[in-house]
């Protein structure tokens, strides 16, 4: 009927904001349409929807907090749905989905109903202070938006979203100072110094330190502030008493060594620093699930784990870190403990995105770490566990005061509620190591620390002749109850040597199998060094009001040619790229402050906007490569200048924005300008989840300029000008930017720089020819000079110790890399267990039943080291004079020498993609005198370039039923090309096509193709590693002859020969015809023969027989199928190609025995040692198979590598090679 009608979703339900409806008659007329989580459509004359109107009716500012409130109303006729409220400096532009420029907000979860009003305080992302770089006395006009990100509610206009005020950047406390009165020992009170904070910002604490101070002295402190001339009262009298530091233990076993510019120091942890036990007041709650509010707090006494859900409970409190506005349940936990102590908190095993916080004595009076930092987390993860659930939360070094009550609570991100697990565990007070460099005076000076999980240090050194440089190194404890860090006694100093050298360094390997893969860098080029602290992956970016800068921590003197850096490139904070110059700078350090002092080199820059170019995303300077600046000790790289329009503090068209890594692993060389300090330079904070690491700035520097020692390395943790530790010196969290990526809206780049840009000033491989590989010190391989890695095959299990050097073209190699150690095992899959058919099961076979098969079935092995199995059935049979074998799985490709011809003379099984093939014979002649010899049998595939151009293709087909997608299989065969007949610039390969349900070429998987540097004359092996992708509906697979380039047609004959395809056999069963099981005997004239078989299953290393086998399998032939048809022996001796080839675990070899004949099969490696004998004895006329499973004499499984196989009956004696493939 006619009327209004209103369409509502389910509040509760995700991702609404990407929902919408419409209504069409059955003539496809749209009626109405919408958008969750309410919606409306009517029908007839007369009637009409509304819709929800947002507006701000009023805000305020308040100066102490730097945030405003905003009332918000919903004057419109629909509820509202989900919305934020978002803080401008700038009007925000009300047409855009997503108005850049905001500075906080507040998110209002549960919607607004029509009429409504609700209050929002922005407590959320930076203060108006922290977006300005502190109180600056500026007026500025506020801006608040409601629904002013996302445009998540669907009105007919945002024009009345917005409302201004003006507001005053002033500090509450601008004109106040404060007086710190001091009495020792039980002393009146007299001030000792008048504190001011003109840098303070709200949510920070103002901080004396008062020292040097007299040990196990009682002193009481007071403070008063002063406003002009009034003075206030004094505050509470607070008393400590300083204790000299404990002695704590320090490192052991220091050892330094170096290798050319490597220098690295390693040592043992020391002893576990054990304070008091942590215990805590009170009686411990019989229950681990957590209380409802402080009031009734679960009280625990000891550290423990604790679990339970917070589901069910209610939303009583929320802290900032750094988000907050959260409706989640939370619960509650007191500790009480007897002493000062700190603890580690993780909420690693929990199910929901979880958020936990310390209160120290009462509801929202945050505890503190050791470091200082508020008790507080959103999301952070443990150290050294890889297993915890996404968005866990960790606080370490949470500081608990003896007899102070602290209420831990267990809370959730936005409205996430579910069962927890906490573990707390006592905090580590060892907070690092520093390394110190020690003159000729003994004076030491710290050149880098460590963390407090290291046991070795290392750094790049450069000299421009051999020095010896003494290294020393102190542990550091942050431990509570005492507020300077604690420094162990000094162990050593040791001395290395550094000294220019070419050699390769950084000598990894990991073992896959019995495979070892090397990778080491190249040597160091002193004069051309790119100096970074980034891993070149751009993970995050930045746009606020100032600019940015690296220090590079170096020593002595050294040119600088060349600055770069990289940007976001994702269309951040706009769609333009490389348009806008910025700058980069060369800045000094300031000999009073320590920070960015005097510019020695700018120059304007722009971005390589170019998606295929080898340095697309970055910049470089280009006037420093041809006039460098010659430096000496430290330099910062400074990006500025990038495109803000600093008069309207709003973003410019182009910024092409600084870009940074995923983690801050070197935090005293990050700073910035304009952030924690207003107009200053400093260290660079952590700014939590704005996931900003190191900036990804470059240095290019030559070193073997100013002829002096100089260093840089990973030694970039701040130490101050004491050499204490970085923990507590970094700044308090302040953050003043905003981020591409963040919790709330993660943002992954779609397409990043390049990670390692390729400068047109950069050489390649200098005069370095090439690397040798040396295992166990012997030389076993070398690598081309532009590659750095190095895979060494096919080894016996055991334990191996490898190193690389360079080999230069004036003849010298050069010293050695570091050696790495590799330990090669193997656990063997374990035996399945036959389940059919029974042991002396009998197939009576006739000509009426040869299609009938039997069921060879097993359970599936597994495994211990997770490689790939799959299974081969064995058949063995004992017949007068000889043995028989037979393996599956067999070739899956059949007339494989190309002998069969069908009855239109044409292959028998292959299919191509034109004439140009035939089929060659022994003794044909490819050209004059020049006769033809097939690799095995008489028959071969001769293939020419086609006449059309392109690729000639000869090739079998599978449907994806019998080949499904994600099936793995390998296909090999002899290919030779003649001297008579050259093969030019073409080639031959073995391979497959895939093609999908249209018919198309999806694509091709060919192996190493046969060239004309391949040898002539001779047959070649060739092999191609294939797997079936998603999508594909027919498999083909042969050889396929290419010309050089696509669309020739120049190029001789080449010949293939033997195609083998192994298919895995990973099911767990196989039928077998009665044909094919009877067949032997059929051939041998016997009436009855017995099979034994038993299933091995193998890991692509070793092979494991079954459990229950062998078993055997009696073979009766009805009489009329069984005769010896001398037709079927052989006329002729003949020794043919094994298969597969390559082989892993096992091969067949077949031979044929035209008369009786004394026969021996013998397998020997290139060197010519003889290492199975297979067959020795007297053989009657027939063709015989043996299996070969890479074996010795002994029963010892033999490595990788070609072997020689050699037969000799009578007077016949042949001989061919195999390739034995782990």
């Amino acid at each position: 009927p006619d009327g209004v009608y209103s369409v509502e979703w389910d509040a509760t339900a995700p991702w609404l904001s990407e929902q919408t409806m419409q209504v069409t008659d059955m003539d496809g007329n749209v009626l109405g349409e919408g958008a969750a989580p309410s919606a409306c459509f009517f029908l007839g004359e007369g009637y009409a929807c509304g819709a929800p109107d947002l507006t701000v009716t009023d805000m305020s500012y308040d100066s102490w907090t730097g945030r405003a409130t905003v009332t918000v109303k919903n004057i419109g006729d629909l509820d509202a749905g989900y919305f934020y409220t978002m803080a401008f400096l700038q009007d925000p532009d009300t047409t855009q989905t997503y108005p850049p420029g905001y500075f906080q907000y507040a998110w209002q979860g549960l919607g607004l109903a029509a009429g409504d009003s609700v209050v929002q305080y922005l407590s959320s992302y930076l203060t108006l202070p922290g977006f300005t770089g502190g109180y600056d006395g500026e007026t500025y006009t506020l801006y608040a938006m409601a629904d002013g990100y996302g445009n998540y509610v669907l009105e007919e206009s945002e024009g009345n979203n917005v409302m201004s005020m003006s507001v005053d950047n002033t500090s509450p406390l601008a004109n106040s100072t404060w007086n710190v009165w001091r009495g020792a020992d039980g002393a009146d009170l007299a001030v000792i110094e008048n504190v001011s904070s003109p840098s303070w910002q709200p949510g920070n604490l103002i901080l004396y330190t008062d020292e040097p101070l007299t040990a196990d002295v009682e002193y009481c402190y007071a403070v008063t502030q002063v406003d002009g001339t009034t003075e206030s009262a004094a505050s509470n009298t607070a008393c400590a008493t300083p204790s000299a530091p404990p002695d704590v233990p320090e490192p052991t076993n220091l050892v330094g060594s170096s290798s050319g510019f490597d220098v690295t120091l390693t040592w043992d942890a020391p002893e576990p620093y054990e304070g008091a036990p942590i215990t805590g007041h009170g009686t411990p709650s019989s229950t681990r699930q957590g209380g409802d509010t402080i009031e009734d707090a679960t009280v625990i006494t000891e550290l423990e784990q604790l679990t339970g859900t917070t589901s069910g409970y209610t939303d009583d409190y929320d802290a900032v870190c750094p988000y907050a506005g959260a409706t989640a349940p939370d619960v509650v936990y007191s500790f009480t403990p007897t002493t000062d102590v700190a603890v580690n908190i993780t909420t690693c095993y929990s199910t929901y995105d979880t958020k936990i916080y310390v209160f120290e004595n009462a509801a929202d009076n945050l505890a503190t770490t050791v470091t200082g930092a508020d008790a507080c987390s959103d999301d952070a993860y443990p150290p050294g566990v890889d297993d915890c659930t996404i968005w866990t939360s960790y606080i370490e070094g949470v500081y608990m005061a003896a007899g102070n009550t602290y209420y831990i609570v267990m809370d959730g991100y936005g409205a996430g509620e579910g069962e927890y697990t906490i573990d707390l565990t006592p905090y580590n007070p060892l907070a690092g190591y520093t390394v110190w460099s020690v003159d000729a005076a003994g004076t030491p000076s710290p050149i880098g620390q460590a963390a407090a999980d290291a046991t070795e240090w290392a750094t790049v050194l450069f000299a421009a002749e051999p020095t010896d440089i003494s290294l020393a190194i102190t542990a550091t404890y942050n431990i509570p109850g005492i507020f300077d860090p604690v420094v162990s006694d000094v162990v050593g100093p040791v001395t290395v040597t550094v000294q220019i050298e070419d050699n390769p360094n950084n000598l990894t390997a990991m073992d896959y199998g019995d495979d070892v893969h090397l990778m080491w860098d190249p040597p160091i080029d002193a004069s051309n060094m790119e100096l970074a602290y980034d891993d070149g992956v751009v993970a995050n970016a930045w746009w606020y009001a100032g600019a940015v800068a690296v220090r590079f921590r170096v020593n002595g003197t050294y040119s600088i040619n060349g600055l770069a850096n990289s940007v976001w490139t994702g269309g951040w904070p706009d769609a333009v790229l490389g348009e806008q110059p910025y700058t980069l700078s060369l800045l000094a350090v300031d000999s009073d402050t320590d920070l960015p002092g005097d510019t020695l080199y700018q120059e304007a820059v722009l971005v390589d906007a170019d998606p295929t170019s080898e340095t697309y995303g970055w910049a470089m300077t280009d006037s420093l490569s041809t006039v460098p600046v010659t430096v000496t000790g430290d330099v910062f790289v400074m990006y500025s200048d990038f495109g803000y329009d600093f008069e309207n503090n709003a973003p410019g068209a182009d910024m092409d924005m600084m870009g940074c890594d995923a983690v801050l692993d070197f935090p005293g060389n990050k700073y910035d300008y304009n952030v924690s300090v207003a107009e200053t330079w400093a260290l660079s904070a952590d700014y939590g989840s704005l996931a900003c690491g190191d900036w990804i700035l470059h240095m290019f520097a030559d070193f073997t300029a100013g002829g002096d020692v100089a260093s840089f390395g990973n030694d970039g943790v701040w130490i101050n000008q004491s050499g204490a530790s970085s923990a507590v010196d970094l700044p308090a969290p302040i953050a003043s930017m905003e981020a591409v990526n963040t919790k709330d809206n993660p943002s992954v780049l779609m397409n990043p720089p390049v990670v390692d840009p390729k400068w047109a000033h950069e050489s390649a491989s200098r005069d370095l020819m090439h690397y040798n590989i040396y295992r166990d010190g012997a030389h076993v391989g070398m690598q081309e000079h532009d590659m750095h890695d190095y895979w060494d095959n096919g080894l016996d299990w055991g334990t191996y110790e490898y190193h690389v050097t360079a080999e230069y073209s004036d003849g010298h190699e050069s010293m050695a890399t570091n050696t790495v150690t590799v330990t090669l095992s193997n656990v063997p899959p374990d035996a399945s267990m036959l389940i059919s058919p029974g042991d002396g099961f009998e197939v009576a076979v006739t000509a009426d039943n040869l299609d009938e098969e039997v069921a060879f079935i097993w359970t599936a092995a597994i495994d211990a080291d997770n490689d790939p199995v799959e299974y081969y059935v064995e058949f063995e049979a004992a017949v007068p004079g000889d043995t028989l074998y037979q393996i599956l799985p067999e070739n899956a490709v059949e007339n494989e020498s190309f002998e069969d011809l069908d009855a239109d003379g044409g292959l028998e099984g292959w299919e191509s993609n034109g004439d140009d093939y035939a089929v060659i014979n022994t003794g044909d002649e490819i050209a004059d005198g020049v006769l033809f010899e097939a690799a095995d049998g008489d028959a071969a595939l001769a293939m020419a370039v086609s006449s059309a151009g392109g690729l000639n293709a000869v090739y079998q087909q599978w449907p994806v039923d019998m080949l499904p997608a994600g099936t793995h299989f390998w296909v090999d065969s002899w290919a030779m090309h003649s001297s008579a007949d050259p093969i030019n610039d073409g080639m031959l390969a073995v391979g497959a096509a895939f093609m999908d349900a249209d018919g198309n070429t999806m694509e091709f998987q060919l192996g190493e193709p046969m060239t004309s540097a391949d040898s002539a004359d001779v047959w070649n092996y060739i092999y191609a590693e294939c797997h079936v992708p998603e999508g594909a509906t027919q498999v083909m697979v042969g050889v396929m002859r290419m010309p050089a380039e696509a669309g020739g047609t120049e190029g001789g004959h080449v010949f293939a020969d033997e195609v083998y395809m192994h298919v895995p056999l990973t099911a767990t069963g196989v039928f077998v015809t009665h044909e094919d099981i009877a067949s032997a005997a059929i051939d041998l004239g016997l009436e009855e023969m017995t099979w034994t078989w038993d299933v091995w299953t193998s890991d692509g290393f070793e092979m494991t027989p079954s459990s229950s086998g062998p078993r055997e399998l009696v073979v009766t032939v009805d009489a009329d199928l069984v005769g010896i048809d001398g037709g079927t022996l052989p006329q002729e001796f003949a020794l043919h190609n094994n298969y597969p080839n390559p082989f892993n675990p096992v091969t067949n070899i077949l031979y044929d025995i035209p008369e009786v004949s004394d026969v021996t099969l013998e397998i020997y490696n290139v060197m010519g040692q003889r290492v199975r004998t297979l067959v020795q004895g007297s053989h009657q006329p027939g063709r015989y198979q043996i299996v070969w499973n890479a074996t010795n004499d002994l029963g010892q499984a033999l490595s990788s590598g070609m072997y020689v196989y050699r037969i000799q009956a009578g007077d016949f004696v042949s001989v061919k090679k195999l390739v034995l493939m782990k």
